[in-house]
């Protein structure tokens, strides 16, 4: 399908984060297409908590360490404003610390 970009996409999403965060580890939003070839989206804004973190060419790996409200609601919000559909998986890692 063409792209139209008089359209405007956005997705919102709340989650608390209920597990402390020591200096050693790390937390990640990763987004992964569903189709390498025809959901990549040449620009994209994401917002955590009301502040801007990443601003660019999705799919990409975002660290959240330092914006992410620990016993708290967070409210995640991603933009794409040209007219690209947010076709991703999302998911949230954490990576074992030896």
């Amino acid at each position: 399908a063409p792209i139209d970009q008089s359209v405007i996409y956005r997705y919102r999403k709340r989650f608390h984060w209920k597990e402390s965060i020591n200096s050693q580890q790390h937390v990640y939003l990763d987004f992964k297409p569903k189709d390498i070839v025809t959901d990549r989206i040449p620009f994209a804004i994401v917002w955590l908590n009301e502040e801007k973190i990443y601003s660019g060419s999705m799919p990409h790996t975002i660290e959240l360490n330092e914006y992410l409200r620990v016993r708290k609601e967070n409210h995640l919000s991603i933009c794409s404003p040209n007219g690209y559909p947010l076709k991703f998986d999302a998911r949230i890692l954490l990576p074992k610390v030896c």
